[in-house]
């Protein structure tokens, strides 16, 4: 997948609600956004970030600057599994651990 500009008015949303303050996505994702460079401004202040996969779908995460919150959505329902996933186990690794 790639980084691209945020994508607005998708179709569907998922929201993940932790109790942990939110890194920052810029940090979390640093990976893909070092591999493609940054896209916005908000992706780089690391509120947002909107990932197109190889088949063309794309899917956005934006975080909630002071609650744990997360916002995974796409415009096509296909599109939040993978991205979740991800997000998911990259949390788990960064707070250590599924139960945490």
């Amino acid at each position: 997948c790639k980084p691209i500009p945020t994508v607005k008015n998708p179709k569907f949303k998922v929201t993940i609600e932790t109790n942990r303050m939110p890194p920052s996505l810029s940090n979390l994702f640093e990976d893909v956004v070092q591999a493609h460079g940054q896209v916005a401004d908000s992706q780089s202040a690391g509120l947002a970030l909107s990932l197109q996969y190889h088949c063309g779908l794309d899917a956005t995460i934006l975080v909630s600057k002071n609650a744990g919150r997360y916002r995974i959505q796409s415009s096509a329902f296909e599109g939040l599994w993978l991205l979740t996933d991800e997000l998911l186990r990259r949390l788990r690794s960064l707070f250590g651990g599924a139960n945490s």
